[in-house]
């Protein structure tokens, strides 16, 4: 076990220091823990994601699973590494691979990050990387890097970290509100809003309170067709509270369909919807340059300055979404060089 006394809780140590490898090498090394109490497992995981732009995308190549570890501990690893993807950067999307230490029950996890490719090094996209003034050839020495994706404070997995925001309310009232509302209410607010972010931080807290709750998405890119529609409300049984996303994206027919099953087959029914008028409305969502500035303010840890000037017009020309707003300063980032 060695000495507990200055343990972090959760470590990973690779051999050597090493954190570069080329496809098909093995990588190895050590996991420790110590921890508060006895974990009924720690999971080790080789895995690449993505981060940039678009939608997060990730696998999990090898687990190395240990059953009640005890407190304190450690235990020596090996993976063979595949013969791909390589670790790369674009000004869209970088491939990351990295080793993840999870405890089971809890939340504690670390983890820490590798470079898998031929020569060692992240591949950098012709998009992310500048030749040098004067330079008439692009060896390794010529080129420069500029914003990768990983690094882009406006990637869509940073954003995707930021949490609802009240404004003269919190969330504890809202679920004392919900269940005077017998659990049947709408979120409604215009596109990029926040209703989904707040729809996924009620379902943690009503799943805290020991509720059960089934969440559906519907968007014009995932639709719910009226097959489909039978099929979730005939799995439901009474202890199930179903928070729909996207009420006003299914038919007239199907959501009418929806209202009426859940009365009483569900312990309840939150949706979310641009629109008001579908169930009661438990908070109308809406944005204001000043939450920009601050959510911006936070995604840039206030390492670099972004002028107010800016955000306003962002904030005006897409009407309120600040979706659209952080996707467009992803794109302006990424265009500069701010590392």
């Amino acid at each position: 076990m060695g000495d507990k006394s200055g343990m972090g809780r959760l470590n990973i140590e690779l051999s050597g220091g090493k954190d570069a490898f080329a496809p098909g090498e093995q990588v190895e090394g050590r996991i420790e823990w110590g921890l508060d109490s006895n974990p009924r497992a720690l999971e080790l995981s080789l895995l690449w994601y993505t981060s940039g732009k678009g939608t997060r995308d990730a696998r999990v190549l090898y687990t190395h699973k240990i059953d009640n570890p005890g407190a304190f501990g450690s235990d020596k690893f090996s993976f063979t590494l595949p013969a791909g993807p390589y670790s790369f950067s674009g000004k869209l999307i970088s491939l990351i691979w990295a080793l993840e230490l999870t405890c089971t029950p809890g939340e504690e996890t670390v983890r820490k990050e590798i470079v898998v490719s031929p020569t060692g090094r992240e591949i950098l996209l012709a998009s992310v990387a500048g030749q040098r003034q004067g330079q008439g050839h692009f060896s390794d020495a010529s080129w420069v890097c500029l914003m990768r994706a990983r690094d882009n404070p406006f990637a869509a997995d940073r954003i995707e970290r930021i949490r609802y925001r009240f404004a003269g309310t919190s969330l504890d009232d809202l679920l004392i509100r919900l269940e005077e509302m017998n659990y049947r209410a709408a979120i409604t607010g215009p596109e990029g809003s926040g209703k989904t972010t707040l729809l996924e931080d009620l379902r943690q807290a009503l799943e805290r309170k020991g509720l059960r709750t089934k969440l559906l998405f519907v968007n014009d890119a995932s639709p719910l067709p009226e097959a489909q529609c039978r099929r979730f409300l005939s799995e439901l049984v009474s202890q199930d509270l179903v928070l729909l996303d996207g009420a006003d994206a299914i038919r007239r027919s199907s959501w009418s369909l929806f209202r009426r099953h859940t009365i009483t087959h569900a312990a309840g029914l939150i949706v979310t919807s641009h629109r008001p008028g579908l169930l009661p409305t438990l908070i109308q969502c809406s944005t204001t340059p000043a939450l920009l500035q601050e959510i911006v303010h936070d995604l840039t840890s206030q390492t670099a300055t972004t002028s107010r000037a800016l955000l306003d017009d962002l904030h005006s020309r897409h009407h309120g979404n600040l979706r659209a707003c952080l996707r467009d300063l992803y794109d302006l980032y990424a265009q500069s060089d701010h590392m």
